[in-house]
């Protein structure tokens, strides 16, 4: 089957992680430096390691509290694209969030 090179792009595109919680810039000196709200708490962060490098995009959730269940669970890693930091604190965030929240699938507002 061939694919004209716009139709090609759109599938790509499409087929790219959506992040579902909103994710706002740091405002530290790294540009490439991102934070993910969930309502009001701030559960984890995505930023370039280091542009020389190799490392690619650290990723870290760091939500923690009595009510949560990070056991067992990765909450922090390397991966090659910011789409998937996001993805790996979203998942690692709706895993361990507090069972009360876990009704909520969405919040991008």
């Amino acid at each position: 089957m061939l694919f004209s090179f716009g139709v090609l792009l759109y599938i790509v595109a499409m087929s790219e992680y959506q992040p579902k919680y909103r994710w706002r810039h740091t405002g530290f000196a790294n540009e490439q430096d991102f934070c993910c709200w969930v309502g009001e708490r701030n559960v984890g962060r995505i930023y370039l390691a280091n542009e020389m490098s190799e490392d690619g995009w650290r990723w870290s959730m760091y939500a923690h509290g009595p009510d949560m269940d990070r056991q067992g669970r990765i909450t922090h890693g390397y991966v090659a694209t910011p789409r998937e930091a996001a993805r790996h604190v979203e998942e690692a965030w709706d895993f361990a969030k507090p069972k009360d929240l876990r009704i909520v699938t969405s919040d991008r507002t």
